[in-house]
């Protein structure tokens, strides 16, 4: 925990090199959201057959990504890991500009319920 899922089309994972983007988020959360660093896990997701709106398959592309964290964060700290991550998503996609056309990015934040949640080793949330 946390958990920091980016789903994306294909073409942009062949684009993209999410490394730096992921070490960045991965210290934004422990400054934002008060977590160490070194409990971080992320992952990227792809998709070779998707449809965005009224596109023909394949057409566009998107990035989504998900912060899963544990409840107890106030709406303001989410609203600001949200917009931080959402504005490196940006940077990340103007860099290969041409390449990266009717792109769309969003990013979503998801409490994990505490009761549930589960770890191996102990003490390490």
């Amino acid at each position: 925990m946390p958990h920091l899922i980016l789903e994306c089309s294909q073409k942009i994972r062949d684009e993209l090199s999410f490394a730096d983007f992921f070490k960045t988020m991965h210290e934004t959360i422990g400054k934002v959201a008060s977590t160490k660093v070194g409990n971080c896990k992320a992952r990227v997701l792809s998709y070779e057959e998707y449809y965005l709106g009224e596109k023909e398959k394949g057409e566009g592309g998107f990035l989504h990504l998900q912060i899963r964290i544990l409840e107890g964060r106030s709406a303001a700290v989410k609203k600001e890991m949200s917009e931080k991550a959402l504005s490196l998503l940006q940077n990340l996609c103007e860099e290969k500009k041409q390449n990266m056309k009717n792109i769309q990015i969003t990013v979503e934040i998801q409490d994990i319920d505490r009761s549930s949640y589960a770890k191996f080793p102990k003490g390490t949330i």
